[in-house]
């Protein structure tokens, strides 16, 4: 593999149905595109890179699996890139949507196997050592500042991360320079019930992002469960049945910033009790039952709050329906050319009144367009 994925094509590229996915030539190309920015030598949020082969195939299993070779529907990746555009928690996390060739390319390539070259020594893209003073420090989004923990809190810390783990879930830090910790539980899905959230108890000094999405979790469980973890700045329940109850707990942590509650039971009533978090500027609503006098009341009782409710995906939805609808009707009525008898071959087909006709070559096609009153049992 050549030094960098930067060297290796200047285009994003995608595999060739039917063939073998080449991870130089077909995925390596988007993983640059889209991918390292975010995911690369100077910067790993989540702790992940996706520019070394030891970084995604040897991954410590602590932090969780984004490739399972040759099992794409375990592989965390695909399911981040598969994502509504309007989720969160979509991969990339800016920019346009991966298009669904890069996708299909993607899962190919993990279901194939996820071969990948061996990774070569880290070099910058002028071709020569990266320069320490280039590499951009991985640092919160937030500063984070904590009290030292005394024996007895540390100790209940690391034993719920090892209770985490042993379940299945991912805990992580937020970044290289804080004990600031990030859990996830939605890599369970459905699995994940209430009586998981048990496993959070010792983390509480610690916890500033948990993502509880498309997990078995109720409404009661939730609110029953949140209301001690006040160093919660991100928090997301997509997908999941936690409703008002739950944002009323939700309300009362003293940190909440962020929150995703994309698909969740929430009403007009529980936006009202969460106008008493003051400190919340991101908030997700798009698939709930919330109506625009609700998002009206608490815009006006939380100053500067940001809320998305969709639409993007819906729109992307209709345009890729509208868009096959054309290429159906743009489709050849016939099954044989015309001029030759041979099958009809793709590029090569004109508008005739109500029907598109396809032919084998570009010669027939002329043939037919300078007489096709000669072909009457195909125009008729």
């Amino acid at each position: 593999m050549p030094p960098t994925l930067a060297v290796l094509v200047s285009l994003v590229s995608t595999a060739t149905p039917g063939a073998a996915v080449d991870f130089p030539k077909d995925v390596a190309p988007i993983f640059e595109s889209r991918c390292v920015k975010c995911h690369g030598e100077r910067k790993q949020k989540g702790d992940l890179r996706l520019d070394r082969r030891t970084a995604v195939l040897e991954r410590d299993p602590e932090l969780g699996a984004v490739v399972v070779p040759g099992k794409p529907e375990e592989s965390e990746l695909v399911r981040r890139v598969s994502l509504p555009p309007d989720d969160p928690d979509v991969m990339p996390a800016e920019g346009e949507p991966l298009t669904t060739a890069e996708i299909e390319t993607i899962r190919a390539w993990i279901g194939e196997g996820a071969a990948w070259p061996e990774d070569p020594v880290s070099t910058s893209a002028a071709g020569g050592p990266a320069p320490a003073a280039e590499l951009e420090t991985l640092k919160p989004d937030v500063p984070l500042a904590f009290a030292p923990l005394d024996a007895d809190r540390a100790a209940a810390l690391e034993r719920a991360v090892d209770a985490i783990r042993a379940r299945g879930g991912s805990v992580t830090r937020v970044a290289e320079n804080t004990e600031a910790i990030d859990v996830n539980l939605g890599v369970l899905g459905s699995a994940a019930t209430d009586a998981d959230l048990a496993l959070l108890a010792g983390l509480e000094p610690r916890l500033v992002r948990l993502d509880l999405s498309r997990t078995g979790l109720t409404d009661e469980g939730v609110a029953a469960a949140l209301g001690r973890f006040d160093e919660i700045r991100r928090l997301s329940v997509a997908d999941t049945k936690a409703g008002d109850r739950a944002l009323a707990a939700i309300a009362g942590l003293p940190r909440i910033e962020w929150l995703n509650l994309f698909g969740s039971a929430v009403t007009d009533a529980g936006l009202e009790r969460l106008a008493s978090a003051k400190h919340l500027r991101r908030l997700f609503l798009w698939k709930t039952a919330v109506t625009d006098a609700g998002v009206g009341r608490l815009t006006a009782a939380i100053p500067g709050i940001s809320i998305e409710r969709g639409g993007y995906a819906e729109a992307m939805a209709r345009a890729a329906e509208e868009e096959r609808a054309l290429a159906k009707a743009s489709e050849p009525s016939n099954a044989l050319c015309p001029v030759s008898g041979k099958p009809v071959q793709p590029g090569f087909a004109l508008k005739h009144g109500e029907k598109t006709i396809g032919f084998c070559c570009g010669t027939c096609l002329e043939k037919f367009k300078a007489q096709p009153d000669a072909f009457p049992a195909i125009t008729d």
